[in-house]
């Protein structure tokens, strides 16, 4: 009896597992995700974040942003304090989204400039912190309201169907130049 309790435990410990003991030729992969599916999988990742001034002018980039790059459209300044300001591009009506987001740099080398964004507008609906309808001129968006200091993805979506891209990140009230610094080294 004591040979069979040895043997269950051997079998047990050898099976299960419990040695201690790993297959040397088993490597676990590092998965990565797929950077070019930008789908509503990808919908919260930012890769990277385009920086504009308080008149919108363009200062500088971190990373690689997942950006719609026509620049139809300004969010500014960014990085944005309680005010984000939209200017729209020529005579359209859209619907604004605006999602949580986090950082991935994963995708760093990838080339973003002819890709086709593929979000649904159920997707944008369900991940939006705020959406509003309608919008057909420049406007400004009172962050404040939002949650916490992040990443925020801003979607146009046209009344064709088109999608407009921008990356932001709101930061309730430390100074934005140091948010810029900030942001400069994440990615």
């Amino acid at each position: 009896m004591l040979r069979l309790y040895a043997l269950l435990f051997l079998f047990s410990t050898y099976f299960l597992g419990l040695s201690g003991c790993q297959d040397p030729e088993v490597i676990e992969e590092e998965v990565r995700p797929i950077c070019e599916d930008l789908t509503d999988a990808s919908l919260q990742a930012i890769t990277g974040i385009r920086f504009f001034d308080e008149n919108g002018s363009p200062i500088g980039l971190a990373g690689n942003p997942n950006v719609d790059n026509d620049r139809e459209f300004l969010a500014y300044p960014n990085p944005c304090g309680p005010v984000l300001n939209i200017g729209l591009p020529s005579p359209a009506t859209y619907r604004v989204f605006i999602i949580p987001a986090t950082k991935d740099t994963a995708c760093a080398d990838s080339d973003f400039s002819d890709v086709t964004f593929l979000y649904s507008e159920l997707a944008l609906r369900d991940a939006a912190s705020l959406e509003i309808q309608d919008v057909d001129s420049n406007i400004q968006v009172n962050m404040s309201g939002q949650a916490s200091e992040s990443y925020y993805k801003i979607i146009f979506v046209s009344n064709e169907g088109q999608l407009l891209i921008e990356n932001v990140y709101y930061s309730r009230d430390r100074l934005l130049n140091d948010v810029y610094l900030e942001l400069l080294a994440a990615f």
